[in-house]
């Protein structure tokens, strides 16, 4: 047995998927996990704690992780997310990604936001002084769901060019769609890489709306413009078909080789 038929058997033993399309959701997790291994990255899945522990060690290329990934402040916990790592073939973590479930149904992404809730257990208790978070008149009553808060990625400068912002993600939802019962997933990204149509690349299609990060423990003393993203369940099961049908596994690992 390879080691990328390792690397599958290993993640598969992991998951679990009750729900869902699960011939699609295993196709893609097995698609995803050989893509990336084809171009020298190993994914497994890991705690919240995994995933802050990545991010300590590289603060040097690598700001710190939003408080709504850091345990026992934000949401994040293992029975309603997960983190996933890769690493290369000398073991070391290159590459990082995270999900949340949320339950939204009674609220909206504009109103958790600018009260804080997004971001911490007890906002009034946990947030930094003067920190705030600002969301445009189009986030109102979005995500009024159950949904997937995607994020924590990183990339070591050695894997850029690799394609993984394609593949990594759709392992991730792929995943989640099978474990939980949802609407939606949303991420919130920099401007300047939705002008770059980054958010495209990763499935978010919608480009809904405006959201200021005010002086958060990422970025102290500074006001961060993102956009919020996103995309729904059939918009999820449709791109996991086209990642399928058109995403070329091994034509950087061919390149590579070359």
């Amino acid at each position: 047995m390879n080691l990328v038929t390792r690397t599958v058997d290993r993640f598969l033993s992991r998951v679990d998927i009750p729900i869902g399309p699960t011939e699609l959701i295993t196709r893609v997790i097995i698609k995803s996990i050989t893509a990336a291994a084809e171009r020298g990255v190993f994914l497994e899945l890991a705690t919240f704690d995994d995933l802050m522990a990545v991010n300590a060690q590289n603060l040097d290329n690598w700001r710190p992780l939003s408080t709504s990934w850091q345990p026992g402040i934000g949401h994040a916990n293992n029975e309603d997310g997960y983190a996933i790592i890769g690493r290369n073939l000398e073991g070391q973590i290159v590459t990082t990604t995270a999900l949340q479930y949320l339950d939204w149904r009674t609220a909206d992404f504009k109103t958790e936001a600018e009260n804080l809730r997004f971001f911490y257990l007890n906002p009034e208790k946990s947030k930094a002084t003067h920190e705030a978070c600002k969301v445009g008149e189009e986030g109102r009553g979005v995500l009024s769901e159950r949904t997937l808060h995607t994020g924590g990625g990183w990339f070591h400068k050695d894997m850029r060019g690799r394609q993984l912002a394609n593949i990594i993600p759709r392992v991730s939802r792929a995943y989640a769609t099978g474990r939980w019962q949802v609407d939606s997933a949303f991420g919130v990204i920099s401007e300047a890489n939705c002008a770059k149509r980054f958010h495209e690349r990763m499935g978010l299609i919608e480009n809904i709306a405006p959201v200021q990060f005010i002086n958060s423990p990422s970025y102290p003393g500074e006001t961060i413009n993102l956009r919020l993203v996103r995309m729904s369940l059939d918009e999820i099961y449709k791109d996991s078909v086209r990642f399928l049908l058109d995403f070329d596994s091994d034509a950087v690992a061919a390149q590579r080789r070359a």
